[in-house]
Parts: structure tokens; sequence; C-alpha cells
């Protein structure tokens, strides 16, 4: 899953793609591929800055997304994604990376592979 985005009062823009497959299936070529798509965010539902480090902020953000895959339906979801600062020692208690939640429980979380920065504009740049 990759993606970008902005949020700042409340608001939320963003969005990107994901690639869904079995990694426990995966072999080359991989047999395991499931779906394929993007995603959007729909709403943000909450943020906590924990420090910062330069204009790179350590924090957690959880927002409504809706992830559509090419070939099917758009699905809700609950994205939440986590920024810890390694190299400034600041971290939120969890891991780097991010969780997405589809209805009924489904949860993907890349354990280990999360790479996700946080930044503000400087004190000059008006976005």
């Amino acid at each position: 899953m990759s993606g970008s985005g902005r949020f700042r009062g409340g608001e939320v823009e963003g969005g990107g793609e994901f690639v869904h497959f079995k990694v426990a299936q995966l072999t080359m070529p991989s047999p395991a591929f499931i779906a394929t798509g993007g995603w959007s965010a729909v709403e943000l539902l909450d943020y906590a800055e924990v420090g910062t480090w330069g204009r790179a902020v350590a924090g957690i953000l959880t927002v409504r997304a809706r992830v559509k895959p090419c070939d099917g339906p758009s699905i809700p979801a609950m994205l939440v994604v986590v920024c810890n600062l390694g190299p400034a020692g600041i971290s939120t208690g969890l891991a780097e990376g991010y969780t997405l939640t589809l209805p009924g429980g489904t949860t993907f979380s890349p354990f280990g592979a999360g790479l996700t920065l946080f930044t503000r504009p400087c004190e000059d740049e008006d976005d």
C-alpha cells in the first residue's frame, strides 16, 4: 500500500494504491494475487502528535477511507497510520506503518515493512 495526503483543521485529503496478495503462498510468479486498486481518505477521525524533529512529526493518524479494487465495488475502511522518528528517538509506542481495517474486522498491517513520514510546512509556507 502506498499513498500521500494532507490534513489540517479537521479536513483530510489523500489516497494511493494497493496490491493485495497472500505472502504465505508467494512463489515466482505469484499465484497468490488477490486484488489491486486505489484508496482515498474520506474523513479525519483523530490525530495525536507525539513530538517533532525539524519538520518531521511523530504521531498517529486515524481516517475513514474508501478502498476501490479495480474489479470490484468500493469498500469502506478505517486506516491508522503511525509515524515514529527513530533517528530522533521519538516513538508513539506503536509499530511504524499502517493498519487498514475493513468491515467484518479483516485487518491488513505490513508487519515490519511500514515506512511513514509526517511533516509540517515551514512557518512561512501557507500550505
